[in-house]
Protein backbone atom coordinates (compact mmCIF):
# COMPACT_ATOMS: atom_id res chain seq x y z
CA UNK A 1 0.00 0.00 0.00
CA UNK A 2 1.12 3.56 -0.64
CA UNK A 3 0.54 6.01 2.22
CA UNK A 4 0.20 9.73 1.56
CA UNK A 5 -1.32 12.79 3.16
CA UNK A 6 -4.75 13.90 1.97
CA UNK A 7 -6.61 17.19 2.07
CA UNK A 8 -10.18 15.99 1.81
CA UNK A 9 -11.48 12.42 1.91
CA UNK A 10 -14.27 11.17 -0.34
CA UNK A 11 -17.70 10.35 1.01
CA UNK A 12 -17.59 7.52 3.56
CA UNK A 13 -19.96 4.63 4.13
CA UNK A 14 -20.80 4.21 0.48
CA UNK A 15 -22.48 0.90 1.27
CA UNK A 16 -23.62 1.71 4.79
CA UNK A 17 -21.74 0.56 7.86
CA UNK A 18 -20.58 1.58 11.30
CA UNK A 19 -19.07 4.31 13.41
CA UNK A 20 -16.12 3.96 15.76
CA UNK A 21 -15.52 6.62 18.43
CA UNK A 22 -12.15 6.53 20.17
CA UNK A 23 -12.04 7.81 23.76
CA UNK A 24 -8.32 7.96 24.70
CA UNK A 25 -8.72 8.63 28.44
CA UNK A 26 -7.70 6.10 31.09
CA UNK A 27 -7.49 6.15 34.88
CA UNK A 28 -4.13 4.37 34.68
CA UNK A 29 -2.03 2.65 32.02
CA UNK A 30 -2.00 -1.16 32.15
CA UNK A 31 1.45 -2.71 31.81
CA UNK A 32 0.64 -4.53 28.54
CA UNK A 33 -1.36 -1.81 26.79
CA UNK A 34 -0.09 -0.39 23.49
CA UNK A 35 -3.29 1.37 22.42
CA UNK A 36 -3.56 5.13 21.92
CA UNK A 37 -4.41 6.37 25.43
CA UNK A 38 -3.48 8.93 28.07
CA UNK A 39 -3.75 8.82 31.87
CA UNK A 40 -3.19 12.54 32.49
CA UNK A 41 -6.32 14.51 31.64
CA UNK A 42 -8.76 16.90 33.27
CA UNK A 43 -12.32 18.09 32.74
CA UNK A 44 -11.14 20.92 30.49
CA UNK A 45 -9.31 18.55 28.13
CA UNK A 46 -12.25 16.14 28.12
CA UNK A 47 -14.58 19.01 27.16
CA UNK A 48 -12.22 20.09 24.38
CA UNK A 49 -12.11 16.51 23.20
CA UNK A 50 -15.92 16.30 23.12
CA UNK A 51 -16.22 19.53 21.15
CA UNK A 52 -13.64 18.24 18.67
CA UNK A 53 -15.40 14.87 18.29
CA UNK A 54 -18.61 16.68 17.35
CA UNK A 55 -16.74 18.83 14.85
CA UNK A 56 -15.13 15.78 13.27
CA UNK A 57 -18.54 14.12 13.07
CA UNK A 58 -19.70 17.18 11.08
CA UNK A 59 -16.65 17.03 8.82
CA UNK A 60 -17.31 13.37 7.99
CA UNK A 61 -21.11 13.47 7.83
CA UNK A 62 -22.70 10.98 5.43
CA UNK A 63 -26.30 10.35 4.41
CA UNK A 64 -26.31 6.56 4.59
CA UNK A 65 -27.49 4.84 7.79
CA UNK A 66 -25.36 3.58 10.64
CA UNK A 67 -26.08 0.04 11.80
CA UNK A 68 -23.44 -0.06 14.55
CA UNK A 69 -21.79 2.47 16.86
CA UNK A 70 -18.81 1.41 18.95
CA UNK A 71 -17.34 3.60 21.69
CA UNK A 72 -13.87 2.28 22.53
CA UNK A 73 -10.59 3.40 23.99
CA UNK A 74 -8.85 3.95 26.23
CA UNK A 75 -11.61 3.79 28.77
CA UNK A 76 -14.90 5.41 27.68
CA UNK A 77 -16.21 5.17 31.25
CA UNK A 78 -13.57 7.79 32.15
CA UNK A 79 -15.49 10.36 30.10
CA UNK A 80 -18.19 12.25 31.99
CA UNK A 81 -21.55 10.63 31.12
CA UNK A 82 -23.07 13.96 30.09
CA UNK A 83 -20.28 14.41 27.55
CA UNK A 84 -20.92 11.00 26.02
CA UNK A 85 -24.63 11.85 25.86
CA UNK A 86 -23.71 15.01 23.96
CA UNK A 87 -21.60 13.02 21.50
CA UNK A 88 -24.24 10.34 20.86
CA UNK A 89 -26.96 12.98 20.49
CA UNK A 90 -24.83 14.66 17.84
CA UNK A 91 -24.40 11.34 16.02
CA UNK A 92 -28.17 10.91 15.87
CA UNK A 93 -28.73 14.50 14.72
CA UNK A 94 -26.08 14.36 11.99
CA UNK A 95 -26.39 10.78 10.73
CA UNK A 96 -29.14 8.36 9.82
CA UNK A 97 -29.19 5.67 12.51
CA UNK A 98 -31.23 2.49 12.01
CA UNK A 99 -33.88 1.68 14.63
CA UNK A 100 -32.17 -1.45 15.98
CA UNK A 101 -28.65 0.01 15.93
CA UNK A 102 -26.09 -1.82 18.09
CA UNK A 103 -24.43 0.75 20.38
CA UNK A 104 -21.50 -0.68 22.34
CA UNK A 105 -19.56 1.09 25.08
CA UNK A 106 -16.37 -0.27 26.59
CA UNK A 107 -15.88 0.11 30.33
CA UNK A 108 -13.43 -0.89 33.04
CA UNK A 109 -14.89 -2.40 36.22
CA UNK A 110 -13.46 0.26 38.55
CA UNK A 111 -15.23 3.12 36.73
CA UNK A 112 -18.48 1.28 35.93
CA UNK A 113 -21.19 2.56 38.28
CA UNK A 114 -24.97 2.35 38.65
CA UNK A 115 -25.22 6.08 37.88
CA UNK A 116 -23.21 5.59 34.70
CA UNK A 117 -25.43 2.69 33.66
CA UNK A 118 -28.62 4.72 33.88
CA UNK A 119 -27.18 7.62 31.91
CA UNK A 120 -25.71 5.39 29.23
CA UNK A 121 -29.01 3.54 28.84
CA UNK A 122 -30.84 6.84 28.46
CA UNK A 123 -28.39 7.71 25.66
CA UNK A 124 -29.29 4.52 23.80
CA UNK A 125 -26.33 2.31 24.73
CA UNK A 126 -27.54 -1.29 24.48
CA UNK A 127 -24.33 -3.33 24.64
CA UNK A 128 -21.52 -3.25 27.20
CA UNK A 129 -17.98 -4.55 26.71
CA UNK A 130 -16.41 -4.91 30.14
CA UNK A 131 -12.63 -5.16 30.49
CA UNK A 132 -12.47 -7.86 33.16
CA UNK A 133 -9.26 -9.57 31.91
CA UNK A 134 -9.14 -11.95 34.92
CA UNK A 135 -10.80 -12.79 38.23
CA UNK A 136 -7.48 -13.81 39.75
CA UNK A 137 -5.52 -11.23 41.73
CA UNK A 138 -2.14 -12.67 40.72
CA UNK A 139 -2.96 -12.40 37.01
CA UNK A 140 -4.34 -8.88 37.48
CA UNK A 141 -1.12 -7.88 39.22
CA UNK A 142 0.94 -9.29 36.36
CA UNK A 143 -1.12 -7.24 33.92
CA UNK A 144 -0.75 -4.07 35.99
CA UNK A 145 -4.52 -3.76 36.41
CA UNK A 146 -5.89 -1.39 39.07
CA UNK A 147 -9.01 -3.53 39.44
CA UNK A 148 -9.37 -6.38 41.96
CA UNK A 149 -11.54 -9.52 41.56
CA UNK A 150 -14.27 -8.21 43.88
CA UNK A 151 -14.66 -5.00 41.85
CA UNK A 152 -14.71 -7.00 38.61
CA UNK A 153 -17.42 -9.32 39.95
CA UNK A 154 -19.53 -6.39 41.12
CA UNK A 155 -19.22 -4.77 37.69
CA UNK A 156 -20.21 -7.99 35.95
CA UNK A 157 -23.28 -8.29 38.17
CA UNK A 158 -24.23 -4.66 37.53
CA UNK A 159 -23.73 -5.00 33.77
CA UNK A 160 -25.69 -8.22 33.35
CA UNK A 161 -28.54 -7.00 35.57
CA UNK A 162 -28.80 -3.78 33.53
CA UNK A 163 -28.13 -4.86 29.94
CA UNK A 164 -29.26 -7.94 28.02
CA UNK A 165 -26.15 -7.84 25.82
CA UNK A 166 -22.91 -7.92 27.80
CA UNK A 167 -19.45 -8.85 26.57
CA UNK A 168 -16.44 -9.42 28.82
CA UNK A 169 -12.75 -9.44 27.93
CA UNK A 170 -10.36 -12.08 29.29
CA UNK A 171 -6.60 -12.30 28.73
CA UNK A 172 -4.55 -15.49 28.74
CA UNK A 173 -1.59 -14.18 30.74
CA UNK A 174 1.14 -15.37 33.15
CA UNK A 175 -0.45 -16.98 36.18
CA UNK A 176 -3.45 -18.41 34.30
CA UNK A 177 -4.41 -22.06 34.70
CA UNK A 178 -7.26 -24.29 33.60
CA UNK A 179 -9.06 -24.22 36.96
CA UNK A 180 -9.06 -20.42 36.98
CA UNK A 181 -10.46 -20.23 33.47
CA UNK A 182 -13.15 -22.82 34.18
CA UNK A 183 -14.27 -21.09 37.36
CA UNK A 184 -14.26 -17.63 35.79
CA UNK A 185 -16.03 -18.57 32.54
CA UNK A 186 -18.64 -20.57 34.43
CA UNK A 187 -19.23 -17.61 36.73
CA UNK A 188 -19.59 -15.25 33.77
CA UNK A 189 -22.07 -17.61 32.09
CA UNK A 190 -24.13 -17.94 35.26
CA UNK A 191 -24.34 -14.15 35.55
CA UNK A 192 -25.68 -13.90 32.01
CA UNK A 193 -22.67 -12.69 30.01
CA UNK A 194 -23.51 -13.32 26.35
CA UNK A 195 -20.15 -12.68 24.70
CA UNK A 196 -16.55 -13.30 25.72
CA UNK A 197 -13.39 -12.06 24.03
CA UNK A 198 -10.58 -14.41 25.06
CA UNK A 199 -7.21 -12.99 24.04
CA UNK A 200 -3.72 -14.41 24.19
CA UNK A 201 -1.45 -11.81 25.77
CA UNK A 202 0.84 -10.14 23.24
CA UNK A 203 4.09 -8.45 24.17
CA UNK A 204 4.60 -4.98 22.68
CA UNK A 205 7.68 -2.78 22.77
CA UNK A 206 7.75 0.27 25.02
CA UNK A 207 5.24 -1.12 27.51
CA UNK A 208 5.84 -1.71 31.20
CA UNK A 209 5.22 -5.41 30.66
CA UNK A 210 7.93 -5.70 28.02
CA UNK A 211 10.36 -4.00 30.40
CA UNK A 212 9.52 -6.51 33.15
CA UNK A 213 10.08 -9.39 30.75
CA UNK A 214 13.41 -8.00 29.54
CA UNK A 215 14.70 -7.55 33.09
CA UNK A 216 13.61 -11.06 34.06
CA UNK A 217 11.15 -9.77 36.67
CA UNK A 218 8.34 -11.65 34.95
CA UNK A 219 8.41 -14.67 32.64
CA UNK A 220 6.12 -15.12 29.67
CA UNK A 221 4.41 -18.46 29.27
CA UNK A 222 5.91 -21.02 26.90
CA UNK A 223 4.12 -21.60 23.61
CA UNK A 224 3.10 -25.13 24.59
CA UNK A 225 1.46 -23.85 27.79
CA UNK A 226 -0.31 -21.09 25.88
CA UNK A 227 -1.68 -23.56 23.32
CA UNK A 228 -2.86 -25.94 26.05
CA UNK A 229 -4.64 -23.19 27.99
CA UNK A 230 -6.16 -21.64 24.88
CA UNK A 231 -7.62 -24.97 23.78
CA UNK A 232 -8.89 -25.63 27.29
CA UNK A 233 -10.51 -22.19 27.39
CA UNK A 234 -12.23 -22.78 24.05
CA UNK A 235 -13.58 -26.12 25.30
CA UNK A 236 -14.85 -24.59 28.56
CA UNK A 237 -16.58 -21.79 26.68
CA UNK A 238 -18.22 -24.22 24.27
CA UNK A 239 -19.48 -26.27 27.22
CA UNK A 240 -21.17 -23.12 28.47
CA UNK A 241 -22.82 -22.51 25.10
CA UNK A 242 -20.37 -19.94 23.70
CA UNK A 243 -19.57 -20.65 20.07
CA UNK A 244 -16.30 -19.44 18.59
CA UNK A 245 -16.82 -17.19 15.57
CA UNK A 246 -13.38 -15.56 15.45
CA UNK A 247 -9.91 -16.37 16.82
CA UNK A 248 -10.56 -14.52 20.09
CA UNK A 249 -14.34 -14.09 20.13
CA UNK A 250 -17.08 -16.36 21.45
CA UNK A 251 -20.80 -15.75 21.77
CA UNK A 252 -24.12 -17.26 22.69
CA UNK A 253 -25.95 -17.64 19.38
CA UNK A 254 -27.35 -14.28 18.25
CA UNK A 255 -25.02 -12.20 20.41
CA UNK A 256 -22.02 -11.96 18.11
CA UNK A 257 -20.59 -8.44 17.88
CA UNK A 258 -22.17 -6.88 14.80
CA UNK A 259 -19.63 -4.07 14.78
CA UNK A 260 -16.51 -6.22 14.94
CA UNK A 261 -17.99 -8.77 12.53
CA UNK A 262 -18.34 -5.94 10.02
CA UNK A 263 -14.60 -5.19 10.32
CA UNK A 264 -13.72 -8.77 9.38
CA UNK A 265 -16.07 -8.59 6.39
CA UNK A 266 -14.50 -5.32 5.20
CA UNK A 267 -17.70 -3.34 5.70
CA UNK A 268 -17.08 0.43 5.58
CA UNK A 269 -16.98 2.43 8.80
CA UNK A 270 -16.12 5.92 10.00
CA UNK A 271 -13.40 6.37 12.61
CA UNK A 272 -13.64 9.42 14.87
CA UNK A 273 -11.10 10.58 17.46
CA UNK A 274 -7.33 10.65 17.94
CA UNK A 275 -5.67 7.63 16.34
CA UNK A 276 -8.99 6.28 15.03
CA UNK A 277 -9.07 4.52 11.66
CA UNK A 278 -11.77 4.44 9.02
CA UNK A 279 -12.54 2.58 5.78
CA UNK A 280 -14.93 3.56 2.98
CA UNK A 281 -14.55 0.43 0.86
CA UNK A 282 -11.79 1.93 -1.26
CA UNK A 283 -9.47 3.76 1.12
CA UNK A 284 -8.30 3.42 4.71
CA UNK A 285 -7.26 6.35 6.85
CA UNK A 286 -5.82 6.83 10.32
CA UNK A 287 -6.16 10.01 12.34
CA UNK A 288 -3.30 11.75 14.12
CA UNK A 289 -2.69 9.93 17.41
CA UNK A 290 -1.65 12.84 19.61
CA UNK A 291 -4.75 14.37 21.15
CA UNK A 292 -3.41 17.95 20.96
CA UNK A 293 -2.45 17.59 17.30
CA UNK A 294 -5.80 15.99 16.54
CA UNK A 295 -7.70 18.77 18.35
CA UNK A 296 -5.64 21.45 16.58
CA UNK A 297 -6.55 20.05 13.15
CA UNK A 298 -10.22 19.77 14.02
CA UNK A 299 -10.41 23.27 15.46
CA UNK A 300 -8.83 24.59 12.24
CA UNK A 301 -11.53 22.85 10.20
CA UNK A 302 -9.07 20.34 8.72
CA UNK A 303 -9.40 16.60 8.41
CA UNK A 304 -7.07 15.23 11.12
CA UNK A 305 -5.72 12.37 9.05
CA UNK A 306 -2.13 11.28 9.51
CA UNK A 307 -2.11 9.10 6.40
CA UNK A 308 -4.39 7.30 3.99
CA UNK A 309 -3.96 4.02 2.10
CA UNK A 310 -5.46 3.14 -1.26
CA UNK A 311 -5.15 -0.66 -1.38
CA UNK A 312 -4.33 -2.05 -4.81
CA UNK A 313 -5.97 -5.28 -6.00
CA UNK A 314 -3.23 -7.41 -4.44
CA UNK A 315 -3.50 -5.58 -1.12
CA UNK A 316 -7.28 -6.02 -1.12
CA UNK A 317 -6.81 -9.77 -1.55
CA UNK A 318 -4.36 -9.78 1.35
CA UNK A 319 -6.91 -7.98 3.49
CA UNK A 320 -9.56 -10.54 2.59
CA UNK A 321 -7.12 -13.32 3.43
CA UNK A 322 -5.92 -11.94 6.76
CA UNK A 323 -9.38 -10.92 7.97
CA UNK A 324 -11.15 -14.04 6.71
CA UNK A 325 -8.64 -16.42 8.29
CA UNK A 326 -9.52 -14.99 11.72
CA UNK A 327 -13.13 -16.10 11.43
CA UNK A 328 -14.93 -19.43 11.52
CA UNK A 329 -16.42 -18.55 8.14
CA UNK A 330 -12.94 -18.71 6.68
CA UNK A 331 -11.66 -17.36 3.39
CA UNK A 332 -12.98 -17.98 -0.11
CA UNK A 333 -11.11 -20.53 -2.21
CA UNK A 334 -11.54 -18.14 -5.15
CA UNK A 335 -8.66 -16.07 -3.76
CA UNK A 336 -6.13 -18.83 -4.38
CA UNK A 337 -4.30 -19.57 -7.58
CA UNK A 338 -4.15 -23.34 -7.05
CA UNK A 339 -6.52 -25.02 -4.60
CA UNK A 340 -4.62 -28.30 -4.86
CA UNK A 341 -1.60 -26.62 -3.27
CA UNK A 342 -3.67 -26.19 -0.09
CA UNK A 343 -4.12 -29.92 0.52
CA UNK A 344 -1.00 -30.35 2.65
CA UNK A 345 -2.17 -27.89 5.29
CA UNK A 346 -5.49 -29.71 5.47
CA UNK A 347 -3.73 -33.06 5.79
CA UNK A 348 -1.66 -31.98 8.80
CA UNK A 349 -4.70 -30.39 10.48
CA UNK A 350 -4.01 -26.67 10.16
CA UNK A 351 -7.17 -25.97 8.20
CA UNK A 352 -10.20 -27.58 6.61
CA UNK A 353 -11.37 -27.13 3.05
CA UNK A 354 -15.05 -27.26 2.20
CA UNK A 355 -16.81 -26.59 -1.08
CA UNK A 356 -16.24 -22.83 -0.97
CA UNK A 357 -13.88 -21.86 1.85
CA UNK A 358 -10.67 -22.60 3.72
CA UNK A 359 -11.26 -22.52 7.49
CA UNK A 360 -8.53 -22.68 10.13
CA UNK A 361 -8.70 -25.37 12.79
CA UNK A 362 -7.93 -24.58 16.43
CA UNK A 363 -4.32 -25.64 15.83
CA UNK A 364 -4.23 -23.39 12.80
CA UNK A 365 -5.50 -20.41 14.75
CA UNK A 366 -2.61 -20.84 17.16
CA UNK A 367 -0.23 -20.51 14.20
CA UNK A 368 -2.18 -17.86 12.33
CA UNK A 369 0.73 -15.47 11.76
CA UNK A 370 2.86 -18.11 10.03
CA UNK A 371 -0.13 -19.39 8.08
CA UNK A 372 -0.99 -15.89 6.85
CA UNK A 373 2.54 -15.48 5.55
CA UNK A 374 2.43 -18.89 3.85
CA UNK A 375 -0.99 -18.47 2.25
CA UNK A 376 -0.18 -14.94 1.08
CA UNK A 377 2.18 -16.59 -1.40
CA UNK A 378 -0.65 -18.81 -2.69
CA UNK A 379 -2.97 -15.99 -3.75
CA UNK A 380 -4.01 -15.75 -7.38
Amino acid sequence: MISRLVDKPPSLLKRGGGLYLHIPFCGSICSYCHFNRIAEHDNNLRKQFTESVIKELKLRVDNLPLSTIYVGGGTPSQLEPELLIEILASVRSLYKVIDDVEITCEANPESFTAELVEIWKSAGVNRISLGVQSLDQGVLNALGRQCNPETARAALQLATSSFSNVSADWILAPGCNVDQLKSAFNEAAELGVKHISFYILELHDKTKLSDRILTGELKMMQNDSIAELYKAGVEILEQQGFQQYEVSNFAISGYESKHNSAYWQRVPYIGIGPGASGFDGERRYTNKAGIKHWISCIQSGEFPEDFVDYPCEKSQKLEQLFLGLRTKAGVSLELFDNVESLEQGATIGLWEINKHNLVLTLDGMLQIDAIEEHLAGQLG
